[in-house]
């Protein structure tokens, strides 16, 4: 307390400023000792339940704020209810529906990957195949990895310094569009399209190493066999992995194409009629003039005919 008095007398100060300055520091020192025993949350920092429902003298009780009769004092209001009328998710027609399925794709531009080979941060030994493990090692592909990698062409905002020129690369990722397998193999490289099923067969492709020290192997690559992914990794176009493989042709049918297989043409309802001439048609020559023989000996029965 000596020590402060002496700091203080040495400040340039006035006797008033030096009194208010000795006042304040000692009363900060107490102060914490004096507010221990009147802590209490902020003003309007809490917010006390609302019971209803609990007698006339806490002014929710009865009616429990909700008035006398009308919509709002019986249950809510159900939610989309528009007083009556034709809500509007039943006005309009709808179309298309939501692919839950569909896949989520990092895009991976080839200039990034031009970039990253002449800045040093990729690079590939001679034969190495550009995965999409690899991507994600090098960070080609930033943030969590989704359900796969789709190579894009050139950016074209990007300076024209990264433009794709790399030769011989391989690459291989969930697809690619038509012009980024042209521009890689027009620089004597080549894409393939392979498939990853979601969880095992994608996690033991990006974690080789924790399945071989968890179970000491590796599981075996499962194949496609919803019929979007069979088309799409069976089509030379795209470059698919199983392109002309057994695979596929044991479940596509001979003579059939890669996109219609499975469907089966209905075949065309014919009357009657059609068909007794299909039958006729389909006769030799003497059979029909059998038929129409016997047709031309029809003639008119009458009742008095008939043996009866």
């Amino acid at each position: 307390m000596i020590q402060i008095t002496q700091l203080i007398s040495k400040l340039a100060l006035t006797p008033a400023q030096q009194t208010l300055a000795a006042n304040k520091v000692f009363t900060q020192s107490t102060r914490s000792i004096t507010m221990l025993a009147n802590l209490k949350p902020a003003a309007n920092s809490q917010t006390n339940e609302k019971r209803v429902g609990r007698g006339p003298g806490s002014g929710y009780g009865k009616t429990s704020g909700r008035g006398q009769k009308g919509q709002k004092a019986r249950s809510s209001v159900p939610n989309w209810f528009e007083g009556g009328q034709t809500p509007i998710y039943k006005l309009y027609p709808k179309r298309g529906f939501t692919r839950t399925l569909k896949l989520e794709l990092n895009e991976v531009p080839l200039n990034k990957i031009q970039h990253w080979i002449n800045i040093g941060r990729l690079t590939l030994e001679k034969g190495e195949v550009l995965t999409m493990k690899k991507m994600k090692e090098v960070g080609l592909v930033s943030g969590s990895m989704k359900d796969g990698v789709a190579i894009l062409a050139n950016n074209h905002h990007c300076p024209s310094s990264y433009n794709f020129t790399s030769q011989g690369l391989l690459i291989e990722a969930t697809k690619a569009t038509s012009k980024a397998i042209e521009l890689i193999e027009a620089n004597g490289g080549s894409f393939q399209s392979k498939y990853f099923s979601r969880g095992m067969g994608f996690r033991a492709h990006h974690s080789p190493a924790w399945f071989l020290r968890k179970r000491g192997y590796l599981p075996l690559p499962s194949k496609p066999i919803a019929r979007r992914d069979i088309v799409n990794y069976s089509s030379k176009e795209k470059r698919g992995y199983l392109a002309g493989s057994d695979y596929v042709a044991q479940i596509i049918p001979p003579g059939a194409s890669a996109g219609g297989f499975g469907s089966s043409s209905r075949a065309e309802k014919k009357s009657e009629l059609e068909n007794e001439l299909n039958k006729i048609a389909s006769l030799k020559d003497t059979e029909k003039d059998n038929c129409v023989a016997g047709f031309a000996a029809n003639k008119m029965l009458k009742f008095s005919d008939l043996k009866i």
